[in-house]
């Protein structure tokens, strides 16, 4: 059975890693490595409906939110610009951005200006899209696109992270939660497909809290030697910025 790479239609090659019910196989064309068989949006759904990330505390979340609104002043984002926040969870963003923020989550709606489906905003067209690790999730990521680049403005901006799968730092394959596992060549094919030029595309650092960052990082090591350690390490602040597995790209429409 052929596998399609689900950006650029080629052959994803013979070779896949099983992972329960699911299979990661890789583009011989781009290199992005997808899941197989796509969940369906019910399927998703039924699944984060019971999901829970614990590096999601409320309080790290609102100050990565903040510093992802820094990085965007040197796009031209002001306080009178149209924000869409695609995938935006519990709405911080939508929150802290203002007034002029609207967001859409599939799975609920929790605010005046948070939707649950594209077709029911209220705004046609805006000069920012962000997906803050949303890309990952989409089981129609083309379609899906082409849909936010149609309610985007010329020359408005799309922001993404996403997980970078040529980076230094390891990642887990985590179907159906993360569908796809993004390089740099099949970011400027879906950049193509929604007619953007890719203007940045950088390490995506963030906030998070130090225990947690620890218990990530020597998340392979066998217990006896990660507490051993820990131990070991100086007393770090309760709050670090550190370098993750995703890519920051801002894609800007013709």
């Amino acid at each position: 059975m052929k596998i399609a790479c689900p950006v650029c239609y080629c052959d994803a090659g013979e070779y896949n890693i099983n992972i329960d019910e699911f299979s990661i196989y890789k583009c011989i064309n781009c290199g992005l490595e997808h899941t197989y068989p796509i969940p369906t949006d019910k399927e998703l759904i039924d699944f984060y409906s019971r999901y829970e990330d614990i590096r999601a505390d409320s309080a790290i979340v609102k100050l990565n939110v903040q510093n992802n609104l820094e990085k965007l002043l040197k796009y031209g984002l002001n306080k009178n610009s149209l924000i869409f926040d695609f995938g935006c969870g519990k709405g911080e963003f939508v929150d802290i951005a203002g007034k002029n923020c609207y967001g859409v989550e599939h799975s609920n709606s929790v605010g005046d200006r948070i939707f649950n489906n594209l077709d029911n905003l209220e705004i046609k067209e805006f000069e920012y899209i962000t997906l803050w690790g949303a890309l990952e999730y989409l089981n129609d990521i083309k379609q899906i696109m082409k849909k936010l680049s149609n309610i985007l403005k010329k020359d408005g901006y799309i922001i993404i992270t996403t997980v970078d799968a040529e980076g230094k730092i390891p990642y887990y394959y985590k179907p159906p939660e993360h569908l796809t596992y993004w390089t740099k060549k099949s970011l400027h094919l879906l950049a193509e497909y929604i007619e953007c030029d890719i203007l940045e595309i950088s390490q995506y650092n963030m906030k998070q809290f130090s225990h947690i960052y620890l218990d990530r990082l020597l998340s392979r090591t066998p217990k006896e030697h990660a507490v051993v350690i820990k131990d070991s390490i100086n007393k770090l602040p309760e709050i670090i910025e550190i370098p993750t597995n995703e890519l920051f790209t801002v894609f800007k429409k013709r």
